[in-house]
């Protein structure tokens, strides 16, 4: 049977799992678990500390860097016999195109959230990052990748076939964008939404379910 978003929420609020936790039970291996804000701060720690991490998840372009820069190891499928129930959609990605080095993680969708109370027209498109009305409280992404998307899809641009030309193009359109933003956020975008402290931003949907059950106004 299927079930609606808000039915999937609370099967979760009651079958949480602590992943490491368990993990370090069954294997009596001790897991080191660190996050980072932005792609960029884990790239700057693993090349310029000593720290060595046996995985990271990075987002897809990223990858590619590290791949360019020869800073992966490739994997050994023995030890992922799990991969073979993966779906086709998400094995040879455009940044591994002969999965050597990944396996898909994460996949989603970006949307845009906004404050019902703070927002007096509902939003129909990107324009609304845009929107010289809300000044001042608009959110985006601390993210390459995803910033150069949401700017190419409001200019009509293809992200998966753009040009230098077009990214150029993205480009200024953030410029033109900058003296709107309140922040450029990743993770502060759930205090900032939740608190009324920022009308609109442009984040991920299954982030945007959660901050939705904290404040019924988004």
């Amino acid at each position: 049977e299927t079930a609606n978003c808000d039915e999937i929420f609370e099967f979760g609020e009651y079958d949480l799992m602590d992943v490491i936790d368990e993990f370090e039970k069954e294997t009596g291996i001790k897991v080191n678990y660190t996050t980072y804000e932005t792609n960029e701060e884990l790239y700057n720690m693993l090349k310029q500390s000593n720290s060595s991490y046996d995985v990271i998840c990075p987002s897809e372009y990223m990858i590619s860097k590290l791949i360019r820069e020869n800073m992966l190891l490739e994997l050994n499928y023995d030890n992922i016999p799990n991969y073979a129930n993966l779906s086709e959609l998400f094995k040879k990605l455009s940044c591994d195109p002969e999965s050597k080095y990944t396996v898909c993680y994460n996949w989603g969708v970006t949307a845009m959230v906004y404050n019902t109370k703070m927002v007096k027209n509902k939003p129909t498109d990107w324009d609304a990052l845009w929107d010289e009305s809300l000044k001042g409280n608009i959110l985006m992404f601390n993210n390459s990748r995803d910033a150069m998307a949401v700017a190419m899809q409001q200019l009509g641009i293809n992200p998966a076939t753009c040009t230098k030309e077009d990214v150029d193009k993205a480009t200024e359109k953030l410029k033109e964008q900058k003296p709107l933003v309140k922040k450029y956020v990743m993770d502060q975008v759930f205090n900032e939404m939740q608190n009324n402290q920022s009308a609109i931003a442009a984040y991920y949907a299954g982030d945007y379910l959660y901050v939705a059950q904290e404040n019924p106004d988004l």
